[in-house]
């Protein structure tokens, strides 16, 4: 039965693979390898990556925890299909290191199946207040990602949403987005603010912001006007590279903050003087 086990994941391995290449994502077999690089033994890499999804679903806890640390840092669009399988692991330890590992997709066709793996846990994590940690992790990570395939599940229910600190972390993954449609949809929202949603209105207009670099306000129609002048020519790398400096920027501050509280360690005073 092991074996057959193995095979299946063997299969399943393969089958990610040749979508891999499908996509573009993944060097093709004859095609040489880099400068100073080995030649990747194709066959034991594949049985490399067949044992760790195996591994990721072992009864024994510390192996399946184990495994989905290693499985966070691979690439491999089989190993993708398992992280997403993995967000629904009964164990919060496996299922953080899942998030994590989604968020750091690199490959262009590994990207979107991840971020539509965790739009779609969001749901289910906002409906425990035990998971709020979770769900921020799964946000930061859908953050990263910046597909649109996520947009619409970020912005459900936020204006039953009470916590600014889920609030403004949704908004701003949204804002991350680099694509018309992010936008369009935060201005949206703005203009359907009920009367007394100050919280919403106040992040939602700092999510627009910090989407297209102009400072606007509350104004849903300010905003309209401005985007059907700029919606053709809107650069969105440029207001990328603004939002990455803008985040080190923060990050930076947050850390000088950080180091300028802690109490420099005391310094211990000479031994004496040995004596005869």
């Amino acid at each position: 039965m092991r074996t057959c086990r193995r095979r299946q994941i063997l299969r399943v391995v393969a089958v990610a693979a040749g979508l891999a290449l499908a996509g573009g994502g993944v060097a093709l077999a004859d095609d040489p390898p880099a400068p100073g690089e080995a030649p990747v033994d194709e066959k034991a890499e594949a049985e490399r990556i067949a044992a760790l999804i195996a591994r990721t679903r072992s009864t024994d806890l510390e192996t399946r925890r184990a495994a989905a640390v290693e499985a966070a840092s691979e690439q491999h669009a089989g190993v993708t299909t398992t992280l997403a399988h993995l967000l629904s692991d009964p164990d919060p330890e496996v299922r953080r290191s899942a998030i994590e590992g989604l968020g750091k997709r690199t490959d262009g066709a590994s990207k979107k199946p991840a971020a539509a793996a965790l739009a779609g846990r969001l749901p289910r994590l906002a409906e425990k207040s035990e998971m709020k940690d979770e769900l921020l992790k799964a946000v930061a990570a859908l953050h990263d990602l910046a597909q649109p395939v996520a947009i619409k599940a970020l912005l459900d229910d936020l204006p039953a949403i009470a916590e600014p600190e889920v609030l403004e972390a949704r908004l701003m993954a949204v804002a991350n987005v680099p694509a018309a449609q992010a936008i369009e949809e935060l201005i949206d929202l703005l203009a359907r603010g009920r009367r007394g949603a100050d919280l919403l209105r106040r992040h939602t207009a700092e999510a627009l912001r910090s989407a297209t670099g102009q400072n606007l306000g509350g104004n849903p129609d300010a905003w309209r006007a401005w985007w059907r002048e700029h919606d053709e020519d809107f650069d969105y790398a440029a207001a990328a590279a603004k939002r990455r400096e803008a985040e080190a920027a923060a990050a930076a501050k947050a850390e000088r903050a950080g180091n300028k509280g802690r109490k420099p360690p005391e310094k211990k005073p000479d031994p004496p003087p040995k004596t005869d």
